[in-house]
């Protein structure tokens, strides 16, 4: 992966998301397929998050993107706030049924597994369906 964009231009960013981000960029720009950023509470992780995503989402580099959290008002603060640029192109996932006909997913982690393995989400489609995976506060309970 290579970036051709500086992090001053990211929307509104100052000292400790420049610092995520650039941090960010360093490793994805090396080619890494995995990466881990951690942030402290209320400093700012799905506004992080948007902003990687939305500059990987219009640029092309990523067509499919699923966002992960653990509670539903996760997924609906992040729907109504953070990721509200990407309007008609975002849905959330609701009974581990896919619609794709959408690029941006939000999902709680519960809504895509469950105890009937052929109706879990990765049933769906191919194994490569969503470009990026990103997880928002994940407990280690979970992990």
């Amino acid at each position: 992966m290579r970036f051709k964009w500086r992090v001053s231009t990211f929307i509104g960013c100052t000292g400790f998301y420049a610092s995520a981000l650039s941090a960010w960029r360093t490793f994805g720009g090396k080619g890494d397929k995995r990466i881990l950023l951690v942030m402290a509470t209320a400093t700012g992780k799905t506004y992080t998050a948007f902003q990687i995503i939305w500059r990987l989402w219009k640029s092309r580099t990523v067509r499919r993107v699923l966002f992960l959290v653990v509670r539903n008002i996760l997924a609906d603060q992040t729907m109504t706030d953070d990721f509200k640029p990407f309007g008609a192109g975002m849905t959330k996932v609701k009974s581990r049924m896919v619609e794709k006909s959408h690029e941006i997913y939000l999902a709680l982690y519960q809504a895509i597994t469950g105890t009937e393995e052929d109706a879990n989400i990765y049933r769906q489609s191919s194994p490569n369906f969503f470009d990026l995976i990103a997880l928002r506060r994940w407990p280690r309970q979970i992990a």
